[in-house]
Parts: C-alpha cells; structure tokens; sequence
C-alpha cells in the first residue's frame, strides 16, 4: 500500500477534541461580530479555515486550537496572557508566534518581525503561517500595495525553507503568481 498524497487527518483523543471545541468556542466569542473583509463572511470562518487546513496534515489537538486562536491577540481585545490561562502555555506560545508586535511601528519591519518568529519556531508555527497566508490568498488583487506582496513573497521564502514539501507552499506560490501585476509576474 502506498502512502496517499492527501494523509486523512489523524485520530484525534478525547482531550485533543474538547480542547479544539473549546477554542472554537472562545474565537467565535472573541471574534463576535466581526466580519472578513474580502467577501463579509463571519470572520470566524478564517481561523476555522486554517484549523481546517492544518488539520489534514495530521497536526496535533495543540496546533489546531492554535489555529483557531491564531488572530484573537491581533483582532480582539484578548491578550496572550489570557490564551495562556485558557488554554496553556504551549498554545500561547504558538499563537504569539503568528502575532504581529503592535509596538512596532513600521509595516515592513513589523512583518519581518513576524517572519523572524515563525521561522525561529520551527515547523507548527510555519504550518499555521502557510495555512493563514493561503486562506488569506482571495483577498490579494490588482489594487494590493506592493509591500503586502512582498510580505506573502518573502513569508513564501521562510516556509519554502520549513516546510517544503507541504502542498500549502504550492498553493501559496500559485496564489501568489496570480495575484502580482502582469509586469511583476512577468519579470
């Protein structure tokens, strides 16, 4: 028997399966009301996605509530320390790794920043982060500043280099490709 291309997810245990419930639970708390700008849906659905995503790659119950929690520190008024207490040190320390240092001012130094912790954190971090990039592809377009660009290029970069067998860093490069202008993707 060969080794199929799409791994079904993994079993996961009791305990693994009520933490992801209880992740869920507090994101769409947190994330009440919100709504993704590119199509308006719950906002909700974006964390929901990822945690989807991540989980075909038969992640652990952690990553996966990760995933979930992964923009309430950027998005909401919850800080790490309350990730911390809810659901552990190891899941803070997964979503601090994908979330944005608001005391860094400049745009491309902030995302750098970004870039830097993810790769320092190794695999999890880089499979959330290729995850939410993906997700966040339907949102890239003729009018997207050219610095967002070159952030999902050069987070393309660090991921090629962490995980680059994942399928997530094929759909992310061909996301990519035809998201650029017709003069950027030619040159």
């Amino acid at each position: 028997m060969t080794a199929s291309a799409n791994p079904s997810p993994r079993v996961l245990t009791k305990r693994e399966s009520r933490l992801i419930r209880e992740a869920d639970a507090f994101a769409a708390a947190r994330h009440a009301g919100q709504v993704r700008a590119g199509d308006g849906a719950p906002f909700i659905e974006h964390p929901r996605e990822v945690a989807r995503s991540v989980a075909k790659r038969r992640a652990r119950g952690a990553l996966i509530a990760a995933c979930l929690l992964h923009d309430v520190v950027e998005k909401t008024e919850t800080s790490l320390a309350e990730v911390a207490s809810a659901f552990g040190p190891e899941i803070a320390r997964l979503v601090a790794s994908v979330t944005e240092d608001p005391t860094i001012g400049d745009y491309g130094e902030r995302k750098a920043d970004l870039r830097r912790r993810v790769a320092a954190g190794g695999r999890e971090p880089a499979m959330l982060l290729a995850a939410d990039r993906v997700s966040k592809l339907p949102e890239l377009g003729p009018d997207t500043p050219p610095e967002r660009l070159e952030h999902e290029r050069q987070c393309l970069a660090v991921l090629k280099q962490l995980i680059p067998r994942d399928p997530l860093i094929e759909q992310l490069r061909a996301g990519l490709a035809s998201a650029q202008p017709p003069a950027a993707a030619e040159s």
